[in-house]
């Protein structure tokens, strides 16, 4: 697989957030490009080598440094809403955030294939 195209929510920072912004993310032609969701164009456009990423948690977050800054993405599908405890939210929970690590795998396996 070359490269990675997908969404993801960000934040700023390396803490989990409840305000996350859903962004289009490539991993391509050597850099990391993100953009608005639901529009066209680029907010940040980095080469790899000013990028360094690591996994955070269990259920698809990464924190991404550009230039010692940090941007936490978030590949689940779940939104930390408030929501009623029960059977089919955490079953909703478990199957989001095994989707999210996936889609983080991918994403991490493309930045290192990118890098090679």
């Amino acid at each position: 697989m070359a490269g990675f195209d997908g969404r993801a929510r960000l934040a700023s920072g390396s803490a989990p957030t409840t305000s996350m912004t859903t962004y289009r993310v490539s991993v391509g032609s050597g850099s990391l490009r993100l953009g608005p969701g639901d529009r066209d164009g680029v907010v940040l456009d980095v080469p790899l080598a000013r990028v360094v990423a690591r996994p955070l948690g269990r259920a698809g977050s990464v924190v991404v440094d550009v230039d010692h800054s940090p941007l936490l993405l978030n590949f689940s599908d779940h939104q930390d809403a408030d929501e009623a405890a029960g059977a089919a939210t955490r079953l909703r929970r478990v199957v989001d955030a095994g989707r999210g690590r996936r889609r983080r795998d991918r994403f991490l396996r493309a930045l290192d294939q990118e890098r090679s």
